[in-house]
């Protein structure tokens, strides 16, 4: 598929706004070079490509399509304004964190980080599918993979480097046992039940926790990183183990208590913060984590893959 540059603008981000360090989260090495970051969206058979870069305080985008479809380039302005928070104000997010001994970062060195959020709720559910039970890093390689053997590929002009799309559930339906070279191990059929009932329901899923073994975790990644619903905290073990060290001086915290916790020390961002915990950590093992922390040494930039270094690695 051959892509032309069909129209550029720039946008000036709606309050505080770091373009490279919004760019860089969660980001693989097609996604962000350091300079420019890149989005390939999918809208039925059509792909367009975006380029983005920072010039002064504004974010100037290119759009590559093979059409001139204009309903098509409304539908792309838009996602990625929405995909990057163009138009989002967190100032008093910012705020809220001054203070708070695991996001203060966010407030002064990452001041202006942004989620980098994904074009629909089916690319959110298979990063949280990816995400169960397992790592970071092991998680963002099977989801890689995932990408490079289901997504369409898209070359980026003027690099080396193909950019690949989030996998779309006709692909993995059709082709189910390139799931065995993923990684993914047992979530292969939680991905391929996701899949089926997905389209099956013409992505209309009113509550993602119906599907079978997706349960609030899983559900709250999807809904915070596709459609920006900070509503909800995922809570797992990992979370829970590092609030109640942080937080709490009584290791015998329910999960209740934990949860009213979190919605009185972030309320309605409370699933922003989550992901930007796991940004200003380095997303490292529970241990590690704990050890950064009573040492005072967190680092979101380790030299290892991490939510804001992902993209220095080909995984």
């Amino acid at each position: 598929m051959r892509l032309r540059e069909v129209y550029s603008q720039d946008i000036t981000p709606f309050g505080t706004y770091d373009f490279k360090l919004t760019a860089s989260l969660y980001a693989t090495n097609w996604e962000f070079d350091g300079t420019y970051a890149y989005l390939g969206l999918i809208y039925d058979d059509e792909v367009i490509l975006s380029i983005l870069n920072s010039v002064g305080d504004a974010v100037k985008i290119s759009y590559l399509a093979s059409t001139n479809d204009s309903d098509l380039l409304e539908r792309a302005i838009e996602d990625v304004r929405f995909i990057f928070g163009l138009d989002e104000n967190l100032d008093d997010f910012y705020e809220l964190v001054r203070k708070d001994p695991l996001l203060r970062a966010i407030s002064s060195d990452l001041r202006g980080i942004h989620l980098r959020a994904v074009q629909d709720i089916w690319d959110g559910l298979i990063i949280g599918i990816c995400q169960q039970n397992t790592s970071f890093y092991l998680g963002w390689r099977s989801l890689i993979k995932l990408r490079r053997l289901y997504g369409k590929r898209i070359h980026l002009p003027k690099t080396k480097l193909d950019y690949y799309t989030y996998p779309r559930p006709e692909s993995i339906i059709n082709f189910p046992h390139y799931l065995k070279k993923t990684g993914v191990g047992y979530r292969a059929k939680i991905i391929l039940n996701a899949a089926q009932k997905y389209l099956s329901a013409n992505g209309e899923i009113e509550n993602l926790e119906e599907l079978k073994y997706i349960g609030p975790y899983t559900s709250a990644i999807a809904k915070i990183i596709a459609l920006r619903d900070y509503s909800v905290f995922p809570l797992d073990k990992w979370f829970i183990k590092l609030l109640i060290h942080v937080y709490f001086n009584d290791d015998n915290v329910t999960r209740e208590e934990l949860m009213k916790f979190i919605d009185r020390n972030w309320g309605r961002w409370k699933g922003l913060a989550a992901m930007f915990i796991t940004a200003v950590t380095g997303a490292k093992t529970i241990s590690k984590t704990l050890k950064d922390f009573d040492e005072g040494k967190l680092d979101p930039f380790p030299d290892t893959p991490a939510p804001l270094t992902l993209w220095k690695y080909e995984l």
